[in-house]
């Protein structure tokens, strides 16, 4: 994904497809200065095979922006995603403390 970083996929088998999704940072050629880089620039992306060796897809996961995509779970015919974000997407000080 053009200026993303894909550090740390998962899987999720979920009907009879697999998934690969990740959590993803901004990057670009020339980065703005690590400060600058804030856990709101989260975005989630997705594969999932069709069913042979290829993957399918790659797709932006609509409303992930500024949250950082982290596990899944299903229950019956539904998957659950959870992600983590700053309250309120506030910008200030880096790490997770209690604004995450």
């Amino acid at each position: 994904m053009k200026k993303r970083d894909t550090p740390d996929p998962h899987f999720l088998v979920f009907k009879d497809r697999l998934f690969v999704y990740t959590g993803t940072w901004y990057t670009d050629p020339n980065p703005p200065p690590a400060k600058n880089l804030d856990l709101n620039l989260h975005l989630g992306y997705a594969a999932w095979s069709g069913g042979s060796f290829a993957w399918d897809g790659t797709v932006m996961l609509e409303g992930t922006f500024g949250h950082y995509v982290w596990r899944t779970s299903r229950f019956g015919w539904k998957a659950y995603l959870c992600g983590r974000r700053k309250i309120e997407f506030a910008v200030g000080p880096k790490g997770e403390g209690r604004e995450v």
